[in-house]
């Protein structure tokens, strides 16, 4: 399997907790995200809130660096090609399609407490799979598996961290 699950990746509650509220409450975001390729055409159902962040920021740097570490992954061979936060309210993103990432690998962290739905849903020989939506849920795959997050099913935002990655040349 090209997908990896990790609960409970960040062992303090109190950082979660921290990170959650920094990237809901803090972070100005655009309603401007889609990964939708085939419906171009704006619309609620296509698109989602999102920030990109530089890839020199103290916090993607600490993150990225527990992230490789647990990995076993040398950071000489990588370079962080693009970080941002989503943000999903019910409704947001549900007519989106599967897409790829064209990274070598690509980090996924659910930061929301109590929400219901939001799954990652992935596509892996022609199969659906899908993984819950937890927080402190991390999911790495392979930048090219095609799939698509799920809006949540309640009134709670479903904030979810990516750190995409690809191999330095």
């Amino acid at each position: 399997m090209n997908v990896q699950v990790v609960d409970n990746f960040i062992e303090d509650q109190e950082v979660l907790d921290a990170l959650y509220n920094y990237l809901m409450f803090r972070i100005p975001h655009n309603l401007h995200e889609g990964s939708d390729t085939i419906n171009t055409e704006w619309n609620i159902f296509n698109k989602f809130y999102s920030a990109d962040f530089p890839t020199d920021n103290s916090m993607i740097i600490g993150l990225y660096n527990m992230i490789m570490d647990y990995f076993g992954l040398d950071q000489n061979q990588y370079y962080i090609l693009r970080s941002h936060v989503n943000i999903q309210y019910a409704e947001m993103g549900k007519d989106s399609n599967y897409h790829i990432d064209k990274t070598a690998i690509t980090f996924v962290i659910f930061l929301s407490p109590n929400i219901e739905g939001g799954d990652f849903v992935f596509l892996e020989n022609g199969i659906s799979n899908s993984i819950k939506y937890i927080q402190n849920r991390l999911i790495k795959f392979n930048g090219d598996i095609r799939h698509k997050a799920l809006p949540p099913s309640n009134n709670q935002p479903r904030v979810s961290l990516a750190i995409k990655i690809r191999e330095k040349k």
